[in-house]
């Protein structure tokens, strides 16, 4: 989906008229690490504090430990999204919208993995938000289309100002030691001298990558 499509599906907060707006939050992070840390509390707040600051009236909140790829499990957005048209239905002559803070809290790419420079949703993705939102509008604090350079600042923003980090906790590096690495070693050459096991197999028994074994596999 190009960029002007995406802004056609989700707002930015301050294009609507904050006098006539009813607003539903919306927050999602996407591991329980991340709301151990308080990440989802953090993220709440500086949301709920912009929207004091612009006057705008709240009307309900949601908030879900949801993977942003994944349309299909997300029960606190589609919850939102009832209680915006049952709102609506209620408030005929104001403008109800579900509100987070940026895109990638409604939906990211499907490749995302927490390091990737971009986290861009498929057209598959777009249409599928489309059909949820079916009507209800959707909008953000950033832009839609913020560059994912901006959504960072903003991520790291809230971080400084809670005295946290916010983001996936990185995952541990493995570490083979080498008193481990001599007796994998052996073992494993073992069973490829063999030659019935691929280096794929391997990898995946022993959890070591194959570019790994395929270093310690030469002469």
């Amino acid at each position: 989906m190009k960029p002007s499509e995406a802004s056609s599906l989700i707002r930015h907060l301050d294009d609507l008229d904050a006098k006539s707006l009813l607003t539903i939050v919306y927050m999602r992070v996407s591991t329980k690490e991340q709301r151990r840390r308080c990440n989802l509390k953090n993220r709440y707040r500086t949301l709920v504090r912009d929207l004091r600051q612009r006057g705008v009236q709240r009307c309900g909140y949601f908030t879900e430990v949801r993977s942003g790829s994944s349309l299909r499990k997300r029960p606190a957005l589609r919850q939102a999204l009832e209680a915006a048209r049952q709102l609506q239905a209620q408030n005929p002559d104001a403008v109800v919208a579900i509100v987070s803070d940026t895109r990638n809290r409604f939906v990211r790419g499907a490749l995302y993995n927490g390091r990737a420079s971009t986290d861009e949703p498929s057209p598959g993705q777009w249409a599928r938000l489309r059909r949820m939102a079916h009507g209800v509008t959707l909008a953000t604090m950033l832009p839609p289309n913020a560059t994912f350079s901006k959504v960072r600042e903003h991520e790291v923003h809230i971080a400084t100002r809670a005295g946290k980090r916010v983001g996936r906790p990185p995952k541990p590096p493995v570490v083979h030691k080498k008193g481990r690495r001599e007796e994998l070693l052996t073992e494993i050459r073992g069973i490829h001298d063999l030659g019935e096991t691929s280096l794929r197999q391997l990898a995946r028994r022993y959890d070591v990558p194959k570019s790994t074994i395929c270093r310690w596999l030469k002469p």
